[in-house]
């Protein structure tokens, strides 16, 4: 499903040179003949420059997973440019090597912090004690951990790129974007302070959807909703796919309407990748063995890859 790039200049230069190359026929043929050569090298300049974008979906901790998609894509590391969409640990085997391979790429690897990454931390930070499952070990005692605890107190939970919006589980139907902007930029402050530790325990102390609000309900609609109740509700119950879900609750991006923005989005491997109007899930359950996605941001081609890790 690896369709052509569509680029102005560059077809702009491929008409300039069908152009000169008839010429090359007439009485200026020495002008013509530089001219074309000019032209010809700069089309083979652009393609080798050109730079890709591609939104990944949830990797959970999967790197051999990852390194295939990324030989897949023939991911340039120095050129093109990937945004995750959150949920790159845990599940599965390699979320050390994943967070590694992300720090050092960062300049052109962006992240927004998904569930499992908020779990992380708040056990790092102290802010709770688990005995839940996890493949979380190898990270919570590695030599570097310091400097992963600070990188990861310092990641974005939503990024915002002109009509783009990338997130890992939704926006509550009730906001705008530059409301859910800015509780995401809320909620990044307080995990990046002082206080990170009492915010994350008094978070995970909330059992009940009810008792969600204010920077609670909003960390929780950023990174683990997918159902709602009412515009200013969410359920965390359901996570199964659409044709069995309960009537009385909406999946979050059936009841929003963001005009000409694209958002796009992880967290529910039920659904897989899913589009529906400018919604965009791109979550295919690689933390359950079976595929991981990213799709080119300029074309929407969708590029997918078999489980390798399990």
């Amino acid at each position: 499903m690896e369709a052509p790039r569509k680029n102005s200049m560059v077809q702009k230069i491929v008409r300039n040179i069908d152009a000169s190359a008839n010429c090359l026929e007439s009485e200026h043929c020495i002008t013509n003949k530089i001219t074309f050569c000019r032209l010809f090298f700069g089309i083979l300049f652009l393609r080798e420059k050109q730079m890709a974008t591609y939104v990944v979906g949830d990797i959970q901790g999967c790197f051999k997973t990852f390194q295939s998609l990324l030989r897949r894509l023939k991911f340039k590391p120095h050129d093109d440019k990937l945004i995750v969409l959150g949920d790159f640990i845990n599940r599965g085997p390699r979320s050390l090597e994943i967070i590694r391979y992300i720090i050092e790429h960062e300049e052109h690897i962006s992240v927004v912090l998904g569930n499992h990454e908020i779990f992380a931390l708040a056990i790092m930070l102290g802010a709770l004690e688990t005995k839940s499952q996890h493949t979380l070990h190898e990270l919570l005692t590695a030599p570097d951990r310091a400097k992963i605890i600070d990188w990861l107190q310092a990641r974005p939970l939503l990024i915002r790129q002109e009509n783009n919006i990338f997130v890992h589980a939704g926006l509550l139907p009730s906001w705008s974007i530059k409301q859910a902007t800015n509780w995401a930029l809320i909620i990044q402050e307080k995990l990046a302070s002082t206080h990170a530790r009492s915010f994350l325990s008094n978070y995970f102390s909330l059992k009940k959807t009810e008792q969600l609000s204010g920077d609670s309900l909003a960390l929780a609609s950023l990174t683990r909703m997918r159902m709602c109740v009412s515009n200013n509700m969410i359920d965390l119950s359901y996570t199964g796919g659409l044709t069995n879900a309960p009537k009385d609750l909406k999946p979050w991006f059936m009841v929003r309407d963001d005009g000409e923005a694209k958002i796009y989005f992880g967290h529910w491997a039920a659904l897989g990748f899913y589009n529906y109007k400018n919604y965009y899930c791109l979550d295919s359950g690689c933390g359950w063995g079976r595929s991981l996605s990213a799709l080119d941001l300029e074309d929407h081609v969708l590029f997918q890859v078999d489980n390798c890790d399990f």
